[in-house]
Parts: structure tokens; C-alpha cells; sequence
């Protein structure tokens, strides 16, 4: 006996064939088939004809076959009837091809139907570090870390509508051997989400399905991109499966019908089907119909992200060491100042914390002296104005940027950036910058008070060199900020434990 060689699900009916298909497709080839079948049909009916009945002109032979499409179509009798047995047969053809036509009709419109998506789904999920969640809980939770989330994008297409109680589920399939007999088991696990306050939840849910908003799933990894590539998800990893898909499962009911509704969607989670980076935003109006919304354009694409650099990174060998060449003006960096924020020496690394791994020695000193390493931070000021870079930034760079002295939290600062020029391909969507956590906040005020405080030379001088290379106004602004009344000193950052190394890190403090 023959075995099969594939999968049964692999040998595809006609109805998966029409499920997939667009209707306008669907249509042609009913039509364009039967436009085709009776121009066969009027060919052989004017051959089979006698000499005497021949068609002699176009005109007349393109009306025998309208008059054999309508035939065909059930809505006329066959045309010019002759006797003959050849004529009969053909006669039959026609009359068996309008009774089977209306049956085909209502299976493909029974199949488009039960294929009917309720949703759109974004076709690649994103993987968004903490400070792109949109959740401020979870954006707290993870502070500090570089744990990757999952973003999957979808909206409600079906017009005139309403889906109430729209619960969406995650679930994780991957592959892990048999511990009897070695074979691969393909199992499916379900993922924790975030849910409406950016808790944990075994399933979002949203009261209300409005056509065209779209909703954000967020499924927390737990764990930090390895290269680039998801490893693992909630624990589970999936570095050494050949299959790592994720399912995302809504279902919700029909307002008024009490008709329930389910669609799904499978994803792969390999790299090239994974954007790295918050997604393009679409701005939600809802004194407009969502079709006119900005941003449907742009849904399928990676966010264009950007970062607003104040201190350090103006220097334009820290740019050097980012990008790995000098940044091009207009590509990679443009000139900006941000709103509603003073430059300030509000920030420090504190020595004395045993908890902190990175400390600043004198230069030459093995002891690690007890002080407290001022940086420049931005604070709130209504109605002033900081001048500072605007750089082309993903989001693998912010993260490569986010110091591992743990002083400086991502925020975003979108709308609050100004610039004359803006990057030669357009606005960016999203801005971040660097603002000081409240641990390394209060040890600058605590130095500054006690007199522990102190500045590293080397930054001072990088930073002033950067100020110093681009226009009068970056300089100027600069200069007229005072310094604090502290010691600069030769400081040199180093590890806690001098018997490891402090890594490749050339641009430590983003102050």
C-alpha cells in the first residue's frame, strides 16, 4: 500500500481555495469562465451548422454568443435551435450548465461567507523594550531591565458592527522532545498578557469594538533579545525548537444578535518575521471616520524613532563611537532643542552604595574614594527651552545607550521637541531622552549638600567640546549655565571589583 506523503490538511478542496481568494477574484473567473465556455459553445454551434446557417459576419456571431452566455446563465433558451444529434448534445451542455451554475454560485458565496474575517491583523508583531509599553505599571516592573514585550496590532473591519466583551488570548507553540523516547512534542502554552492597568492577566478584554480602532495585545517575555532573536518567552525556551509560533485567539459577541465571534492568528516568531521596535502609531479621532485617520499608511511599519541628546552623546566622538563613522547632518543628527526643561547637575553616581557595581576611582588610586559623581540631567521648567542634538535612533542603539550605572530612565518626550531642519526623510514618531531616576536625583542633592559631590573632568571636557562644535547658540546656551560649586577631579570609571572588566561601553552616562 502507498503511503501518503503529505499531510491530508495539504491536500486542498476547492472551498480553501475560495476562502482565500478576494471576491472581485472570485467573480472574474466565474464570469470570465463562462464568457469562455459559450464562446466554445457558439464556435461549435455555427460549425455543426449547415452551409445554409453559417455566420457570416462578427456582429452576428458575437450576438450567438450573448444569446449562448445567457443560455448558459439560466436567463434565455439556446439559441437557434437546429436538429441534428451534434446540435442536441450541444443543446444539453447548455441546459446542464444553467442548472449546475446557480448551485456553484451559492457554494462559493456559502464559502466567502465562512471565511469572513472579522479583524485585520498587523502583519509582523513588534518587540518593544519597556519604555515603548504603553502601560505605566509594567513600564515601572521592568525599569532597569532591557526585557523585550511582544506587540501584536489588530482592528475591527466588519462595518455597521458592534462586538462587545472582545476577550484576546496569547498562546505559545513550540517544539520539546519526548523525555521517553525522544521524539518532538509540539506544545501549546498559554501566555500571560497585559490587561487594562498593565497588570498580568491570562486574557485582555475590551468592553467595546469601535470599526477601525486598533487594539494593542501586550505579552510580556520576561527575558532580554538574544542577537536580536527571541530565546525565550515566560520562561519557556525555545532556542533549540524548530517551531516557535505564536497564536493570538479573539472572540467576542455581535451586539444585539447575542451571536458570538471568533477569529485567530498565527505569527512566527523567527527574526525575519519579528520588527525590533515600537510600531507606527495611527492617531485615533473620534469626531472622524476612523478611514481618515493618519497613520493607516504607515501600520504595517516600524515606528521612526528618535533620540534628544543633551550632554555626552553632543560630543562628536561619542556620535563616532555610536554610529562607527562620523553621523551624517540631515540623515543621522539634527540640531533641536527641547520644551519645558533646564540642563541641569542633578544626577550622581554614588560611590558609597555597595549595590551599585560601577564606581569612579581617582586617577592612580586603588580605594574607592566616598564620593558622589555629578551628571547633567534635564529638569521641569514651563517656558524654557534646552539646546541639545536630535539623533536617528532604534531602538537596539537606545538600549545600547541606556547606561548600565543605572542613572537615566527612557522617556518619551514627543511633541516637546523642536527643530528648524527636520531628518531628510521626514519627522521622526516618536521622541525619546534620558531623564534622571529618583535614587540617582536625591544622592546629587544629598553630595551637593554634604559637600560629597564632585564632577569627573573627563566628562566635563567632552561634554564642553561637543557644545563647543556646532553652532554659537548650542555653545552660548551652555556656557551661560553655571557650574556647580564642586571639585573636578580625574575620575575613571571602573568596576567595584577591580578583578573584572568594565565591558566595551565607551559612552557610560548619557547626562
Amino acid at each position: 500500500m502507498r503511503r501518503r506523503r503529505h499531510h491530508p490538511i495539504q491536500q486542498q478542496s476547492w472551498r480553501w481555495w475560495v476562502s482565500g481568494q478576494p471576491a472581485w477574484l472570485l467573480l472574474l473567473v466565474l464570469f470570465g469562465g463562462l464568457a469562455v465556455l459559450s464562446l466554445l459553445l457558439a464556435g461549435a454551434h455555427a460549425l455543426v451548422a449547415g452551409p445554409e446557417h453559417r455566420y457570416g459576419s462578427v456582429s452576428a456571431f458575437l450576438s450567438l454568443t450573448g444569446s449562448m452566455f445567457r443560455a448558459l446563465s439560466g436567463q434565455g433558451d439556446y439559441p437557434d435551435r437546429r436538429a441534428g444529434s451534434w446540435d442536441d448534445l450541444l443543446a444539453s451542455v447548455a441546459a446542464a450548465v444553467g442548472l449546475v451554475l446557480p448551485a456553484l454560485v451559492i457554494a462559493v458565496v456559502f464559502a466567502r461567507m465562512y471565511s469572513i474575517r472579522g479583524f485585520v491583523w498587523r502583519a509582523q508583531p513588534s518587540v518593544c523594550l519597556p519604555w515603548e509599553v504603553d502601560e505605566a505599571v509594567y513600564r515601572q516592573e521592568k525599569e532597569g531591565t532591557h526585557h523585550g514585550t511582544i506587540a501584536v496590532r489588530f482592528y475591527k473591519q466588519l462595518r455597521h458592527l458592534t462586538i462587545a466583551d472582545l476577550r484576546c488570548e496569547a498562546y505559545l507553540r513550540y517544539l520539546e522532545p519526548s523525555p521517553v523516547d525522544g521524539s518532538r512534542l509540539i506544545r501549546t502554552h498559554p501566555l500571560e498578557v497585559l490587561g487594562s492597568n498593565g497588570s498580568r492577566v491570562g486574557a485582555r478584554m475590551w468592553p467595546v469594538s469601535k470599526e477601525g480602532t486598533t487594539f494593542t495585545l501586550w505579552i510580556p517575555m520576561d527575558a532580554e533579545l538574544d542577537a536580536g532573536q527571541i530565546r525565550t518567552v515566560q520562561g519557556i525556551d525555545i532556542s533549540d525548537s524548530g517551531l516557535h509560533d505564536l497564536l493570538i485567539r479573539v472572540s467576542g459577541k455581535v451586539g444585539g444578535l447575542g451571536v458570538e465571534v471568533h477569529d485567530e492568528h498565527w505569527y512566527r516568531l523567527d527574526p525575519q518575521h519579528v520588527q525590533i521596535g515600537r510600531f507606527s502609531r495611527v492617531d485615533v479621532d473620534l469626531n472622524r471616520p476612523s478611514s481618515s485617520w493618519a497613520g493607516w499608511a504607515t501600520f504595517e511599519q516600524p515606528a521612526r524613532q528618535a533620540l534628544f541628546v543633551y550632554g555626552r552623546l553632543v560630543d562628536p566622538q561619542a556620535l563616532r563611537d555610536l554610529y562607527g563613522h562620523v553621523p551624517r547632518p540631515g540623515a543621522e543628527v539634527v540640531r533641536a532643542r527641547i520644551r519645558g526643561f533646564r540642563r541641569t547637575w542633578s544626577v550622581a553616581t554614588d560611590n558609597a552604595d555597595a549595590q551599585r557595581a560601577i564606581v569612579y576611582r581617582r586617577t592612580g588610586e586603588p580605594d574607592v574614594p566616598d564620593v558622589k559623581v555629578l551628571f547633567l540631567n534635564l529638569e521641569g521648567a514651563p517656558a524654557q527651552y534646552t539646546e541639545g542634538l536630535l539623533l536617528r535612533a532604534s531602538s537596539d542603539t537606545i538600549a545600547q545607550l541606556n547606561s548600565p550605572d543605572g542613572n537615566f530612565t527612557v522617556e518619551d518626550v514627543t511633541g516637546l521637541v523642536e527643530y528648524d531642519r527636520p531628518f531628510d526623510d521626514g519627522p521622526p514618531d516618536i521622541v525619546h531622552t534620558y531623564l534622571g531616576r529618583p535614587g540617582p536625583k536625591a544622592a546629587a542633592r544629598s553630595g551637593l549638600a554634604d559637600g560629597t559631590a564632585v564632577i569627573s573632568e573627563e566628562f566635563l571636557t567632552e561634554v564642553q567640546r561637543g557644545m563647543a562644535a556646532y553652532d554659537l547658540a548650542l555653545r552660548s546656551t551652555f556656557e551661560g549655565e553655571a557650574l556647580p560649586p564642586v571639585p573636578v577631579e580625574r575620575l575613571v570609571r571602573t568596576l567595584r571589583d577591580p578583578s573584572r572588566s568594565i565591558g566595551a561601553s565607551r559612552i557610560p552616562e548619557q547626562g
